[in-house]
Order: C-alpha cells, then structure tokens, then sequence
C-alpha cells in the first residue's frame, strides 16, 4: 500500500500546519513517500517484503495489523492513512486504533468508490492490496473526519481521492 503522488502536496501541506514531532504511516507500503520537514516517522505495514525493501525511507518499520496497533495510547502526534482504508475488512476498527494512538490527529486518503471504479486485487504477490471495502463521505464524517476534501488529480484512472482530517 503506496501513497498516490498526486495527493502527496495536499498532504504534506496539512501535516505543515499541524508540525508533527512524531507521525504514524499506517499501511506504508514501500514507505518511499515522506515530506521534507524534521519529525520522527514510524512506517507500519503488515507485508514483509514491503518493510524489508531498499526502497523503504522510514527510519522505524514495524510490521502489524493497521485494526490493532503494537503502540501505546497517545503514541503520536498525528496517524496517517493513506490509501489504507478500503484494504481493510474494518475499517471502523482501523480509525478506532488510529484515534487511540493519535494525539493530535487523523489523517486518511481513499480514492472515490473503489470497488466500483477501481476494482484491484493483489499487487507485487501482496494480498492485502486488495480492495475490499468502499466509503463514501458520509461514512467517513461519522467515522469522526470532519474536515472532508475531495482531491482531483490529472491521473485519468486515479483522478478522485476523498481526504479527511480527524482532529482530537
């Protein structure tokens, strides 16, 4: 699970405002994407090879379930997940351990109705880069993201992401 560069500005912007001392990568995939200003960054993900890769930029890898997080409460700053809730059976689950372990906030990115416009099964022999769950806004807003965006890109497949902000 890899963050899209096309929403990567918007969200290395909002995380500027917020100036994270220590942030969570939930689902980090290759971990190759990480803005340029100075915080702790811990990337989690629950495939193997994707931590073990030369690719991989976060200086600490953890390997996990996203829906039940290896850290204490209030662990980090601000959680990221990226392109991380429609992999998730529970998504529900996923944003409930985000919040517990988030001191500040919740930040999550999910392109628009996946299953339907963005069908997608494994990817680099990963099962868990399937799609299997689909949100809408609404979903999201009672899942606690009240500060919703929709971010358009120039991608004409992955041209559609719904962002959201969950200040605690």
């Amino acid at each position: 699970m890899s963050h899209n560069p096309s929403i990567n500005y918007s969200v290395a912007e909002i995380l500027q405002t917020l100036q994270p001392s220590r942030v969570l990568d939930v689902g980090c995939g290759y971990g190759e994407w990480r803005p340029s200003f100075p915080a702790d960054w811990v990337g989690l993900d629950i495939w193997l090879p994707y931590l073990a890769s030369g690719l991989q930029r976060h200086r600490v890898k953890v390997r996990g379930d996203a829906t039940m997080l290896p850290f204490q409460d209030c662990s980090f700053d601000v959680v990221l997940c990226c392109e991380v809730l429609e992999h998730v059976k529970d998504p529900a689950a996923l944003v409930r351990e985000a919040k517990r372990v988030a001191v500040r906030a919740v930040m999550a990115t999910l392109p628009t109705r996946p299953l339907s416009r963005h069908a997608q099964g494994a990817i680099n022999n990963n099962p868990y880069e399937a799609h299997i769950t689909e949100l809408t806004w609404q979903e999201l807003w009672h899942l606690g993201f009240h500060d919703l965006f929709v971010l358009r890109t120039l991608d004409p497949v992955w041209n559609e992401f719904l962002f959201g902000v969950c200040e605690k």
